[in-house]
């Protein structure tokens, strides 16, 4: 099972976990593969970690903490998991949105994202947050608004008019979607994003 959990409820998973127990009990051996360790505590017996293609460990589950098991799959240890800020948001806008709308989807939207920070959307589902970022990222069509990068209004009708502007894009589906909007060949202006 390849991160079964990953699209159900915690109900469904609770039942999902009843059935693997059943399974269990009964000698069937199943393989669970998942990054949501605190799930994996109530039904694992032992846990392999694999990264970066290679095999790294096996261990019964239960003789490892949480912090071992994820120190094994990033490959240092955890004591600096959360290091201190090094970079400091400023007054400096990168990019802002103005009313920015799509009928039926979204809008009005309006905010600043400033150099040295990190901007999240936050909503339920339906809420309109991928839908803002894929017209930011030029995949779907704004009816209105306006956005400025680096103080120049700027229109972006595609996804290769937002990579030119330096503007990149990591969908939910990245099976699906991920190299629809490959370049083939990165361009310079890319290096611009993560250098300012």
């Amino acid at each position: 099972m390849d991160e079964p959990t990953s699209s159900l409820t915690e109900a469904e998973t609770v039942y999902l976990f009843r059935i693997i127990k059943e399974l269990r009990e009964t000698g069937v051996a199943i393989l669970y593969i998942s990054h949501r360790l605190d799930e994996m505590q109530h039904i694992v017996d032992r846990v392999t970690v694999l990264r970066d293609g290679r095999y790294i460990s096996t261990d019964d589950f239960a003789s490892l903490s949480i912090n071992e098991i994820v120190a094994r799959m990033v490959g240092r240890p955890l004591d600096d998991a959360y290091p201190a800020r090094r970079s400091v948001p400023t007054t400096n806008v990168l990019l802002s949105a103005r009313d920015l709308c799509r009928s039926g989807v979204f809008g009005p939207v309006s905010f600043d994202l400033r150099k040295g920070e990190i901007l999240g959307f936050a909503g339920l589902m339906g809420a309109g947050r991928t839908e803002v970022a894929r017209a930011i990222f030029g995949a779907d069509k704004l009816d209105g608004g306006t956005i400025t990068l680096r103080g120049e209004a700027v229109s972006i009708r595609s996804p290769r008019e937002a990579i030119r502007h330096g503007i990149a894009y990591l969908s939910e589906d990245r099976k699906k979607e991920g190299s629809l909007w490959r370049c083939r060949s990165p361009p310079t202006s890319l290096s611009r994003t993560f250098e300012a």
